[in-house]
């Protein structure tokens, strides 16, 4: 049916309405959208009906629905990117890492401005400055993302806060970290690790965290999250204390969060170094590899961990760049039910 026969079909129906006031209002409505939509239109070309269509719907708000499209070439002709920045922009795109709200900040930062390719080239590189100029805009469009989280994938977002900037992380240690800390609901005989994925899966479809490496069947090898989800982790789980991340070698005083994350954690301050007793659940140490060439270090190394943290349950510490070392008075964690080194 093309348009016009759609229009009679149309009035057609309209005549049959019983109720003459409302048949007369929706008749006149009708007539005044295909007079006033039809008017002057027949006679422009296609650029000039993409002008018209642009500054009638400029500064609205409108719904856009793209139906029976089948080729890419359709959709790109609405890009209006000048083809000298083409490359340039999709270099911006590449460095927002999936992230849908950078992609937006970054299009309305460049919107204002010039469209040069020496304007463009400096988001090269610096995209992460840019979005820190808008940091509390960001901070509120991702605290909505996170608020309508399902109550069972907030925890397991969270834990993301552990990790350090631009980690890669290893799936299979963060399967056995959810399941250790208690994040995944038992789903009838399912196996506790395909639950545990679907959950990653959700915040990945969601676009909460990124793939970084897939396995040879398909499944997910690493993932990171972007930097400024990173930051929501942490804030978010500093008010709830969910989880504390230190960097720097003073421990004392702990602090009440339920999970420390230390991400200097063999220095041999921090490794030595007696801290006040704490009811953290969750130790999580970060660090460069280092040499134990200091008997010192070895006897006394995380010896405060056993005696004054003796609630903990999960204590990660595979990503120490320590071999073979086990912390000092670890007997001592008699409610531990994970250790990994």
């Amino acid at each position: 049916m093309n348009d016009e026969e759609f229009r009679k079909a149309l009035f057609e129906f309209l005549e049959h309405i019983q109720d003459h006031t409302l048949r007369n209002s929706l008749s006149s409505f009708v007539r005044g959208i295909y007079r006033k939509n039809g008017e002057a239109l027949q006679d422009l070309n296609d650029n000039e009906l993409k002008s018209a269509l642009f500054h009638y719907l400029k500064d609205k708000r409108y719904l856009l629905v793209m139906d029976d499209i089948w080729k890419t070439e359709v959709w790109n002709e609405g890009d209006t990117c000048p083809p000298e920045l083409e490359t340039l922009g999709r270099q911006i795109v590449e460095s927002c890492h999936g992230l849908p709200l950078a992609i937006v900040v970054l299009g309305g930062f460049l919107a204002n401005k010039e469209k040069t390719h020496q304007t463009w080239l400096k988001l090269i590189g610096h995209v992460n400055w840019y979005l820190d100029q808008n940091k509390s805009f960001c901070r509120d469009i991702l605290a909505l993302s996170y608020n309508h989280l399902s109550q069972h994938l907030k925890p397991c977002f969270l834990s993301f806060g552990i990790y350090p900037k631009d980690f890669e992380i290893l799936v299979m240690q963060l399967i056995r970290l959810w399941i250790a800390e208690g994040f995944i609901q038992q789903t009838g005989s399912r196996n506790m690790e395909d639950v545990t994925e679907d959950y990653l899966e959700e915040l990945i479809d969601q676009s909460l965290i990124q793939i970084a490496a897939k396995r040879l069947d398909g499944g997910v090898k690493t993932c990171r999250i972007h930097n400024l989800l990173r930051h929501l982790c942490i804030s978010v789980s500093a008010e709830e204390k969910f989880l504390e991340v230190r960097s720097n070698v003073n421990l004392s005083p702990m602090s009440k969060s339920r999970r420390i994350s230390i991400h200097s954690a063999n220095h041999p301050d921090i490794s030595s170094n007696p801290c006040e007793p704490s009811n953290s659940r969750t130790f999580i140490g970060f660090g460069e590899v280092v040499k134990l060439e200091s008997p010192l270090f070895k006897s006394n190394y995380l010896k405060w961990l056993g005696e004054t943290n003796k609630l903990v349950r999960v204590v990660e510490l595979s990503n120490m760049g320590i071999c073979c070392l086990i912390p000092n008075k670890i007997e001592n964690l008699i409610l531990l039910r994970y250790l990994s080194i």
